[in-house]
């Protein structure tokens, strides 16, 4: 059975979206040259604009891209490790290794940045991130993994807050990336000291040790 072709107008909008997300990491939105962007995707400019009107348009796309990857992450979780503590743990890990080799949802996040703070699109973002993240320390709440006297809306708000550390390093090379691992884990260990109860703090801490240990072994692969 002969498999269909991709049409040529799907071929040339994927060329020219993964030629903008080198340009964007590498020089940011301000510096990028459409030029270039055409260029290395092997289209002229009345291609571009075909698909994209501006730069602008451009970097929007790769927002979108990049929004979706990681609410589509943080939507897997319960499936992957159930909701709660561990959800949010894989979650977190999970997030950073898209954006370090994504070059699509890199540059998305480093767009989001960029231009999402000035059009109000990172603050919709973080709060849809928020009310999901809310969700999973609910159901940690109910599991007695987290102690209720704690402001849920306060930890969510702090653990997205982790996230735009996230995006502020998604123009770092994979080594950047190790790093921002340890922090991810150093931070998760204050957190869980914070929200666990004592008898509960063992298991997570062993968690995260599994946890940091895989992603640290993706990262060097």
């Amino acid at each position: 059975m002969e498999i269909a072709k991709e049409p040529r107008a799907e071929v040339t909008r994927r060329a020219i979206i993964n030629s903008a997300a080198t340009s964007f990491i590498h020089d940011g939105y301000s510096s990028a040259s459409l030029n270039e962007m055409c260029a290395r995707a092997g289209v002229t400019k009345g291609a571009m604009y075909f698909h994209f009107s501006t730069k602008e348009d451009l970097a929007r796309a790769l927002v979108a891209v990049y929004s979706d990857k990681i609410l589509s992450t943080l939507g897997a979780m319960p499936e992957l490790s159930g909701w709660g503590i561990e959800s949010l743990i894989d979650w977190t890990f999970a997030a950073s290794k898209v954006i370090a080799t994504d070059t699509q949802t890199k540059a998305g996040a480093r767009m989001m940045q960029e231009i999402g703070r000035r059009n109000g699109v990172s603050d919709s973002f973080m709060a849809d991130i928020a009310k999901h993240v809310e969700t999973h320390l609910d159901q940690a709440v109910a599991s007695g993994d987290v102690q209720s006297e704690i402001s849920m809306d306060l930890v969510a708000q702090n653990l997205v807050m982790q996230l735009r550390g996230l995006q502020e390093e998604a123009a770092g090379d994979a080594q950047a990336f190790k790093g921002f691992v340890q922090a991810l884990n150093v931070w998760w260990q204050l957190a869980l000291a914070a929200l666990v109860p004592v008898s509960r703090r063992s298991y997570f801490y062993e968690f995260l040790r599994r946890r940091t240990d895989r992603a640290q072994a993706e990262f060097a692969g």
